[in-house]
């Protein structure tokens, strides 16, 4: 698998070519071969633009088994990195660009990985998943409470505060913990084959993979 995504990466980035939903495509494809993952990932659905959270790029459904990617506001935040801009040499530029949009994709499939986890194993990082309420979606929620008596304006009480919860400690939630720890260490090892072309991408998803590891430590 590694090998794949490595030659897509490598292919687009050194004609100075940005990903686009082509791309978006195959590294999908790939990792779902890879991963088996079978009916826990029907497909990638892109979104269209007036539909989009402001601050999400990408999110994965485990009620409809399906990828939601908002690329246009995937493609404007990449695009518009002031980081990038800056601190990073023009000839890594790209590769920069297409590593931070494959961290998104990586981090999604992880979450579908988590799926398959959860149907599958009966381990310890099942059983905390499990605990987390992944794959709870606000809809079987309100199925739940509604046969627990509740009525509509506290199940919507509910369900508002389950998103207000979750938007504020999403960093430290193990789910999203386990998937932003998991999808960088594997760019790591995908960018360190080519760390001496891409030094300071290379160095910096080093940084990067660290730093989610450490995240919620005080």
């Amino acid at each position: 698998m590694k090998e794949e995504l490595l030659d897509l990466l490598y292919d687009y980035s050194s004609k100075g070519k940005l990903a686009d939903k082509e791309y978006v495509d195959r590294f999908i494809a790939i990792v779902k071969k890879y991963k088996s993952f079978g009916n826990y990932l029907i497909g990638p659905y892109y979104l269209p633009y007036s539909t989009q959270n402001i601050d999400t790029l990408a999110t994965y459904s485990f009620s409809i088994r399906k990828i939601q990617i908002f690329y246009k506001k995937i493609e404007e935040t990449i695009k518009s990195d002031k980081f990038c801009d800056f601190m990073i040499p023009e000839k890594e530029k790209v590769f920069y660009k297409n590593v931070k949009l494959s961290q998104i994709l990586l981090h999604e499939l992880e979450h579908v990985n988590q799926a398959k986890i959860i149907e599958e194993n009966d381990n310890l990082e099942s059983r905390i998943l499990r605990l987390t309420g992944v794959g709870r979606s606000s809809e079987i929620v309100a199925i739940i409470l509604k046969k627990m008596g509740y009525n509509d304006s506290k199940i919507e009480s509910v369900l508002d505060d389950k998103k207000s919860i979750y938007h504020k400690y999403y960093e430290f939630a193990p789910h999203e913990r386990l998937a932003e720890i998991k999808s960088h260490e594997q760019l790591t090892s995908i960018t360190s084959e080519i760390g001496d072309l891409v030094p300071n991408v290379n160095k910096l998803e080093e940084i990067y993979a660290i730093k989610s590891m450490l995240k919620g430590y005080r």
